[in-house]
């Protein structure tokens, strides 16, 4: 990653900590709380497939504000609207409180390289809650492979048994 890339990233991450930190109180109980479900994380999942889905998830509870448009951006691009749909099923939250779920679902085709895909949910009152994923299309990406040379398949008498393992 190349040091402009790093600095971003950094500032970023402060921005957003520090308005988190500031707005928590004001919405602690009220917000709605945002979920991406996919795509997952660069360091969990390499996607060989150029199509992504987006799915994210949204909570709120029933007595917090109507949830107004979910919208992303991909690379800090364009904001892209996405239709919500609601899960019209009441949701047990905790011993008290009870809420909706609302989802938004967008597919896309992009090519490959490493992305940053930022959501962003708004209510009728105008709050705000935001989450991010990195994640990375490969097209051609081979996980390594790990071959176990020890332990063998077989009791052993000793607590001291090595692990040998090797990485192609």
């Amino acid at each position: 990653m190349d040091k402009i890339a790093a600095i971003a990233i950094c500032i970023i991450s402060i921005l957003t900590i520090s308005f988190i930190q500031t707005a928590q109180a004001d919405f602690m109980l009220t917000a709605p709380a945002l979920y991406i479900r996919s795509p997952h994380h660069a360091s969990l999942e390499v996607y060989k497939n150029n199509t992504i889905t987006i799915d994210i998830a949204v909570t709120r509870f029933t007595d917090g504000p109507d949830i107004e448009k979910i919208v992303y951006s991909l690379d800090g691009h364009t904001l892209n609207t996405l239709d919500i749909i609601r899960d019209n099923q009441v949701v047990d939250f905790g011993p008290t409180k009870t809420g909706y779920i609302y989802y938004g679902r967008a597919v896309l085709t992009l090519a490959n390289g490493n992305y940053t895909l930022i959501a962003h949910v708004m209510d009728v009152n105008g709050k705000t809650f935001s989450n991010s994923v990195d994640f990375r299309i490969d097209q051609y990406y081979v996980p390594p492979t790990v071959t176990l040379l020890s332990p063998l398949n077989q009791t052993y008498n000793s607590s001291d048994i090595p692990l040998v393992f090797s990485v192609e």
